[in-house]
């Protein structure tokens, strides 16, 4: 159930857009463009939705001309309340956008923001790990939406090595251009020394050794709070070289122990018409949620239900539930 890091904080949503918007020949306004104060990346963030005026202030609350004002940087009204609302909406529809399901928080997204603010105050090294689909990355996305000066991304496997692990950290720290001559961990490092600013990095098992050598590092030369979040296997990876392992300051273990409230959640946003089905089927999701891939299997299988009633008149959610069960990759069966 990932976002998020992909999904994440304002400045990085339009970091991720800003091409496009140079190509459609939409004007990027930055920190130092707008007028003091507001904040350049979510003006850009904004405009990342090309929605109205109109639809954006139905949306936070706000009158078409606010939303006007705001996004031309002249907005003389409380300042932080319409950036507040602004995030909030971005956050939801951000997520909503790539899947469907609006983010709430759960006991795994306090838990993980929680512990995150103590890992940047006390500038540790630190592992969050859990298992798939239990909302890590969606709690990250939660995090960096109200923390915008984290540096948080997401490793992927086909980008997992000393050289593409610099340039991911290089573009969420916003730094975008190198000088003449100038090598990118050394810009890293130099712009970064001392900050405080927390370095995030999901799915930190897909790192090459090296890679997780380069976190390690990172956070001894700089000084700043770093957290690995990944899965469990991460912590393996750590303890296959004891000088990276004995660096580590805390290791957070992230569990599910009450798994109804996000699955009624999911129901309601997938089976809004279960009616009287609808502790039956949550009772399905619940096992399910206890499974492989956690609530993120529960969502898909609520997805190929709602498919299978549509294409099957008087189908109950129940059995169209059991059928994508079957369907699915799993290893167990429902009670």
């Amino acid at each position: 159930m990932g976002v998020c890091l992909r999904s994440s904080s304002a400045r990085e949503i339009a970091l991720r857009y800003v091409r496009e918007f140079k190509e459609k020949g939409v004007k990027v306004i930055t920190v130092e463009d707008g007028e003091q104060g507001q904040d350049g990346g979510l003006i850009t963030a904004v405009k990342a939705t090309e929605l109205s005026n109109a639809a954006i202030g139905r949306a936070i609350g706000y009158s078409s001309g606010s939303v006007s004002t705001y996004l031309g940087g002249k907005y003389e009204g409380n300042l932080a309340a319409i950036e507040n609302a602004i995030r909030e909406w971005l956050r939801d529809r951000t997520v909503a956008t790539s899947t469907g399901v609006p983010t709430i928080e759960t006991e795994i997204s306090t838990l993980m923001r929680r512990r995150l603010e103590e890992i940047r105050i006390a500038g540790e090294l630190a592992l969050e790990v859990g298992l798939a689909g239990i909302g890590k990355s969606r709690a990250l996305g939660l995090y960096l939406l109200d923390h915008t000066l984290a540096i948080g991304f997401r490793a992927l496997p086909w980008r997992s090595g000393m050289n593409a692990i610099a340039e991911d950290l290089s573009k969420a720290a916003g730094i975008n251009r190198l000088a003449e001559g100038e090598k990118r961990w050394d810009a890293i490092l130099d712009r970064t020394r001392g900050s405080g600013r927390l370095l995030i990095v999901d799915d930190a098992q897909e790192l090459a050794p090296r890679a997780l050598q380069c976190c390690v590092d990172y956070h001894e030369e700089t000084g700043n709070p770093v957290c690995l979040v990944g899965l469990p296997n991460l912590k393996k990876k750590l303890l296959t070289d004891a000088r990276r392992a004995r660096r580590i300051d805390a290791v957070i273990e992230l569990q599910v122990e009450d798994p109804l409230p996000l699955v009624n959640h999911l129901v309601n946003q997938f089976a809004p018409d279960a009616n009287g089905e609808r502790e039956t089927l949550v009772n399905l999701c619940a096992q399910v949620a206890q499974g492989i891939g956690a609530f993120g299997s529960v969502e898909k299988q609520l997805k190929y239900a709602a498919r299978a009633r549509k294409k099957k008149s008087g189908l109950t959610w129940a059995a169209a539930f059991r059928a994508a069960h079957l369907r699915l990759l799993r290893g167990y069966n429902l009670s």
